[in-house]
Formats: C-alpha cells, structure tokens, sequence
C-alpha cells in the first residue's frame, strides 16, 4: 500500500471501514517505507467496526514508538476481537503498560493468537485465556513459552510452522496438561515417502491427546502420500477421535491444504482451500 504516511488518506481509510459495520475479518498489509518518522495507520485509533472479530494488520517496517503501540492497541476496534495476528515488531512493552492500567479491557475478547513474536505473546498468555496458539517461525526444539500453562483450561489448537520435530518437543514436555484438550496440532514434518509405520511412529507422541481431531502434516516436496491399510487402520487406533488430517504444501509455494477424513477412509486428496491463515472453525460461525 504505497502512501500510507498520508494523513489524507489515512482519514479515507478510516472513512471505508466504518462504513462496514458487519466486516468481521479484516487482513491489512504494508510494505511502504517512508524516509519520515510520521504517525502510520492513526485511522485505527479512531474506526469503529462493532462486528470485528477476526484482524490481521502488518506494518513491520515502522519504526513504532510506544505511545502508537498504545494508540493502536487500546483502540475501539480491537475491542471485539478474537483472533489477532500483528506483524508490527515487539509491542510487548505497550502490552505490560496497558494490562498495568486498564487490565480488564486491553484485548479482552482474545481467544486466538498468531505470532511470529514471542515476547508480545506472553504477556497476552500472562493475562488472557487462550484457545487456539499459531507460532509462524518458531525456529529450534524449545516449543511454546512456559507461559502456556497458565491456561488452566489448555490450548484447544496449536500450531508451531517451521518446527523441525514437534513430535519430539512433546515428548520432552515434562507437563502437558496445558495440551491434554488439543483437538488441533501441527505442523508434523516428514518426507512424502514416509511408509505408513514411520508415520504412526512419528505421530504416536500425540496419543496422549485423547480429543485430537485434526493433524497437520508439512511435507518435504509437493504431492500427496499414499497411505495405505496399514496407517488408516493404526491411525484409528492410536487417536480414535482424530477425523482429519491436513496436508501443507512446501514453504514457499501455494498455501494449499486438503482435508483428509480418516474415519470415513476418503483417501482422495479431498477439498482444496487456498490462501488459509487460520485454522478453520476458530470462530463458532466461521
């Protein structure tokens, strides 16, 4: 979005969206770089959209001070919303001022979180009851904060993208009862010719999740496994509840997913979704 500087337009954008009373998901992307140090985005502070639920809004470029860090997070939009994704460097500072001086009414509704930014993450973790947690580019085998279990009714969907071995970060979890109600997890590593018993070797860690539903898997090359009997049958008896599992493309590539019914054993590759940030089924409606 070139121009996003301009306080003119900036008052056109705040104009456009609070004439959408009924938008609930709203993704904002800019990559425009100014050589002056101005107020971005200030239509934020001021729209109201009473029916928002789902914002996406990335702006890492700005060289953010804390009191725009404020501005934007206390504004009356970000009242409503459930599920937020914020690609605006670390806003973890404004957070903890923000939780110190109004704690009931800073992000209040957040439910979901998708981060590639711990730091901002846990101080949401320290004070909001989380369900469903999307680390993007969680490098290395340290796995979520320690954070996590202070939900004392766990996360219900986890994703860790780019982790090398989330099978055996669980395994080395000494206390997973922030996991036990997980019904989503992902995302699973493994080359596409993986026979069907490395796969129930590589997935037999979440069997402890005994309201598993979904599987993400990443797979090292485009295609689609060709799993036979053998996993069908020992997949249903390592998560009888699990009903689907979700392939996803390589990094770099179409974001593309296709579902898998394991109990119904459509071993077709299934619906195809394209451009999927969010695990569906976050929101009740959606």
């Amino acid at each position: 979005m070139e121009g996003c500087t301009c306080a003119a337009l900036d008052v056109k954008l705040g104009g456009v969206f609070s004439k959408l009373p009924n938008l609930r998901t709203l993704s904002f992307w800019c990559r425009y770089r100014h050589p002056v140090r101005a107020p971005k985005h200030t239509w934020v502070t001021t729209v109201k959209i009473p029916n928002l639920r789902e914002l996406e809004f990335s702006c890492p470029d700005h060289p953010w001070k804390n009191k725009e860090y404020k501005s934007f997070l206390s504004a009356p939009c970000m009242s409503t919303v459930e599920v937020l994704q914020l690609d605006i460097g670390d806003y973890s500072e404004a957070l903890r001022s923000l939780f110190t001086e109004s704690p009931n009414l800073t992000l209040s509704k957040v439910t979901t979180i998708i981060s590639n930014n711990s730091a901002p993450v846990d101080q949401i973790l320290s004070r909001r009851r989380i369900k469903n947690l999307v680390y993007v580019y969680l490098h290395g085998p340290s796995g979520p904060s320690e954070l996590v279990r202070t939900q004392k009714e766990g996360l219900l969907r986890l994703r860790l993208l780019y982790m090398p071995d989330i099978g055996k970060w669980i395994s080395s979890v000494n206390d997973v009862s922030p996991y036990v109600n997980l019904v989503r997890i992902g995302s699973v590593k493994m080359k596409l010719s993986t026979s069907d018993e490395e796969t129930l070797q590589i997935i037999q860690p979440f069997s402890f999740l005994m309201r598993l539903e979904l599987i993400e898997f990443a797979f090292d090359r485009e295609g689609f496994p060709t799993w036979g009997d053998q996993f069908f049958t020992g997949v249903e008896a390592q998560h009888p509840s699990l009903t689907r599992i979700y392939k996803e493309q390589v990094p770099g590539g179409d974001n593309a997913y296709f579902i898998l019914h394991i109990h119904k054993l459509q071993q077709a590759p299934g619906i195809m979704i394209n451009s999927l940030h969010l695990f569906p089924g976050v929101l009740p409606n959606s």
